[in-house]
Protein backbone atom coordinates (compact mmCIF):
# COMPACT_ATOMS: atom_id res chain seq x y z
CA UNK A 1 0.00 0.00 0.00
CA UNK A 2 1.36 3.15 -1.04
CA UNK A 3 1.99 5.99 1.69
CA UNK A 4 -0.10 9.04 1.21
CA UNK A 5 1.34 12.67 0.75
CA UNK A 6 1.84 15.19 3.38
CA UNK A 7 1.75 18.35 2.21
CA UNK A 8 3.11 20.77 5.34
CA UNK A 9 2.02 24.01 4.53
CA UNK A 10 -1.26 22.73 3.89
CA UNK A 11 -1.92 19.56 5.25
CA UNK A 12 -1.72 20.67 9.32
CA UNK A 13 -2.68 24.09 11.29
CA UNK A 14 0.58 24.58 11.95
CA UNK A 15 1.75 24.57 8.29
CA UNK A 16 -1.08 26.56 7.61
CA UNK A 17 -0.18 29.08 10.30
CA UNK A 18 3.09 29.46 9.25
CA UNK A 19 1.79 29.54 5.30
CA UNK A 20 -0.65 32.87 6.08
CA UNK A 21 2.51 33.96 8.28
CA UNK A 22 4.89 34.37 5.58
CA UNK A 23 2.51 35.05 2.79
CA UNK A 24 1.80 38.23 4.33
CA UNK A 25 5.72 38.77 5.02
CA UNK A 26 6.15 38.35 1.26
CA UNK A 27 8.32 35.40 1.97
CA UNK A 28 6.34 32.02 1.30
CA UNK A 29 8.69 30.86 -1.15
CA UNK A 30 11.13 31.46 1.48
CA UNK A 31 8.90 29.16 3.83
CA UNK A 32 8.08 26.63 1.01
CA UNK A 33 12.16 25.96 0.07
CA UNK A 34 12.82 25.80 3.81
CA UNK A 35 10.21 22.63 3.75
CA UNK A 36 11.75 21.12 0.94
CA UNK A 37 15.25 20.99 1.87
CA UNK A 38 13.98 18.41 4.54
CA UNK A 39 12.88 16.15 1.12
CA UNK A 40 15.88 13.37 0.40
CA UNK A 41 17.21 13.39 -2.39
CA UNK A 42 15.17 12.23 -5.30
CA UNK A 43 12.13 12.34 -3.34
CA UNK A 44 8.88 14.67 -4.23
CA UNK A 45 6.67 14.84 -1.11
CA UNK A 46 6.38 13.67 2.08
CA UNK A 47 3.92 11.19 3.82
CA UNK A 48 1.79 10.69 6.32
CA UNK A 49 3.43 8.45 9.85
CA UNK A 50 1.39 5.71 9.87
CA UNK A 51 -0.84 5.84 12.51
CA UNK A 52 0.67 3.35 14.91
CA UNK A 53 4.16 5.33 14.38
CA UNK A 54 2.68 8.80 14.90
CA UNK A 55 0.87 7.87 17.59
CA UNK A 56 3.97 6.68 19.80
CA UNK A 57 6.11 9.17 18.99
CA UNK A 58 3.81 11.89 19.82
CA UNK A 59 3.00 9.73 23.17
CA UNK A 60 6.65 9.28 23.97
CA UNK A 61 8.47 12.85 22.79
CA UNK A 62 6.10 15.43 25.08
CA UNK A 63 6.99 13.94 28.15
CA UNK A 64 10.36 13.82 27.32
CA UNK A 65 10.12 17.85 26.09
CA UNK A 66 8.62 18.58 29.41
CA UNK A 67 11.37 16.95 31.40
CA UNK A 68 14.03 18.77 29.49
CA UNK A 69 12.40 21.90 29.69
CA UNK A 70 11.31 21.41 33.78
CA UNK A 71 15.42 21.09 33.92
CA UNK A 72 15.92 24.51 31.61
CA UNK A 73 18.02 22.10 29.63
CA UNK A 74 17.26 24.12 26.00
CA UNK A 75 19.93 22.31 24.43
CA UNK A 76 18.85 18.77 24.99
CA UNK A 77 15.24 19.77 23.57
CA UNK A 78 17.38 21.04 20.40
CA UNK A 79 18.95 18.01 20.29
CA UNK A 80 16.02 15.53 20.41
CA UNK A 81 14.07 18.04 17.50
CA UNK A 82 17.41 17.93 15.39
CA UNK A 83 16.93 14.09 15.82
CA UNK A 84 13.58 14.39 14.24
CA UNK A 85 14.36 16.76 11.72
CA UNK A 86 17.14 14.68 10.61
CA UNK A 87 16.80 11.26 11.18
CA UNK A 88 19.74 8.59 10.49
CA UNK A 89 17.81 5.78 8.17
CA UNK A 90 14.34 6.82 7.31
CA UNK A 91 12.84 9.99 5.97
CA UNK A 92 11.75 12.88 7.91
CA UNK A 93 8.15 12.26 9.56
CA UNK A 94 7.32 16.35 9.04
CA UNK A 95 3.48 15.03 10.52
CA UNK A 96 5.00 14.67 13.38
CA UNK A 97 7.59 17.52 13.73
CA UNK A 98 4.92 20.09 12.87
CA UNK A 99 2.52 18.21 15.36
CA UNK A 100 5.25 18.02 18.18
CA UNK A 101 6.07 21.46 17.26
CA UNK A 102 2.32 22.96 17.79
CA UNK A 103 1.95 20.93 21.13
CA UNK A 104 5.35 22.94 22.27
CA UNK A 105 4.30 26.00 21.62
CA UNK A 106 0.40 25.34 23.21
CA UNK A 107 1.43 22.75 25.97
CA UNK A 108 4.90 23.93 26.71
CA UNK A 109 3.81 28.30 26.22
CA UNK A 110 7.95 29.15 26.11
CA UNK A 111 8.51 31.30 23.71
CA UNK A 112 12.01 30.93 23.47
CA UNK A 113 12.08 27.12 23.14
CA UNK A 114 9.61 27.59 20.54
CA UNK A 115 11.68 29.84 18.80
CA UNK A 116 14.72 27.73 18.93
CA UNK A 117 12.49 24.93 17.46
CA UNK A 118 11.34 27.14 14.87
CA UNK A 119 15.10 28.00 13.60
CA UNK A 120 15.98 24.93 13.74
CA UNK A 121 13.26 23.82 11.43
CA UNK A 122 13.61 26.81 9.00
CA UNK A 123 16.86 28.38 9.53
CA UNK A 124 17.68 31.85 11.49
CA UNK A 125 16.97 33.95 8.43
CA UNK A 126 13.20 33.04 8.38
CA UNK A 127 12.50 33.38 12.25
CA UNK A 128 12.96 36.67 13.83
CA UNK A 129 11.53 38.36 17.56
CA UNK A 130 8.10 38.19 15.98
CA UNK A 131 7.68 34.99 14.48
CA UNK A 132 6.06 32.41 17.59
CA UNK A 133 4.03 35.96 19.11
CA UNK A 134 2.20 36.10 15.53
CA UNK A 135 1.96 32.21 15.34
CA UNK A 136 0.17 31.95 18.88
CA UNK A 137 -1.96 35.07 18.28
CA UNK A 138 -3.06 33.46 14.60
CA UNK A 139 -3.31 29.66 15.82
CA UNK A 140 -5.37 31.46 18.88
CA UNK A 141 -7.82 32.92 16.35
CA UNK A 142 -8.09 30.37 14.01
CA UNK A 143 -8.82 27.67 17.26
CA UNK A 144 -11.49 30.12 18.66
CA UNK A 145 -13.17 30.60 15.03
CA UNK A 146 -13.43 26.76 14.79
CA UNK A 147 -15.52 26.51 18.21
Amino acid sequence: MQPYPFFPLEDSLLGQILSEIYSEKGKLQNLQSAMQMYLKEGKTSFYFTPRTDKSTDLTILPPVFRKYHSENNLEAIKSKFGELLHPPSKDIRMDVVLELLEWVLTGLASIEVSQELLKLLLGDDLVDSETIPMVIEKYEKMVTAEL
